[in-house]
């Protein structure tokens, strides 16, 4: 196992997106459909999962929590956005999968397409976290995102806190902080071409295997 510690401390970054909120249950495999805005306090329970999911934004002054055992599948570039706080599972507890919404091997084939898709690196783009803005990830496993110069985590310059989790098949970084900080503990990341790419904020790690990245480990 690769044990990594870094502290590094810089400044911040700004950035906005805007949009709708819809939601529905659709496909054959019984799923709910998210875009848009998310306001209040939402929680996604494994009721209503598989969560499909493009362009969500969890506005400031609100939150959603994922409960363990939720499944999302993202598609888009900022598939999954914070302006407020964002919480993703739980310890000893089971997991949130997050992944492809060409992925059947869980949820099922909520695309309808059969066999006619497999996921692939790059499938979604990245999970983003505004200026202030909150996420922590527990025992959660993440697949197939990643893509341009974006992470399956990409942080401008808020908190993020992962523990306890996994990447793999980023089709760029595992994690991108560009700002913020991130503490990041009892991880593996793998299968990206960089597995965590540093450029400001803080970054705190310890207890975490970070291997079999295309070029770098961390960068």
């Amino acid at each position: 196992m690769q044990l990594t510690t870094w502290f590094v401390r810089v400044t911040s970054i700004t950035f906005s997106v805007l949009f709708c909120l819809f939601g529905s249950i659709s496909g054959a495999e019984a799923s709910t459909s998210i875009t848009g805005n998310i306001t209040g306090n939402v929680t996604w329970t494994p009721a209503g999962s598989p969560y499909l999911v493009a362009g969500a934004t969890v506005t400031s002054g609100s939150s959603l929590t994922i409960q363990p055992g939720v499944t999302v599948k993202l598609a888009g570039t900022l598939a999954l956005y914070t302006f407020g706080t964002l919480t993703i599972g739980a310890p000893d507890s089971d997991q949130v999968i997050i992944t492809s919404q060409q992925d059947d091997s869980v949820g099922g084939d909520t695309n309808n397409d059969g066999a006619n898709t497999i996921p692939t690196k790059d499938d979604w783009c990245s999970i983003g976290v505004h200026t202030n803005a909150n996420l922590i990830v527990t025992n959660t496993s993440i697949h197939y995102g990643g893509c341009s110069a974006y992470g399956q985590l990409y942080n401008f310059g808020g908190n993020i806190t992962v523990a306890d989790s996994q990447f793999f098949d980023s089709g760029q970084y595992g994690i991108m902080n560009a700002n913020g900080n991130l503490t990041l503990t009892g991880t593996e990341i793998t299968r990206a071409l960089t597995g965590v790419r540093f450029h400001k904020g803080t970054i705190i790690m310890h207890d975490n295997s970070i291997h079999d990245n295309e070029e770098y480990g961390i960068n």
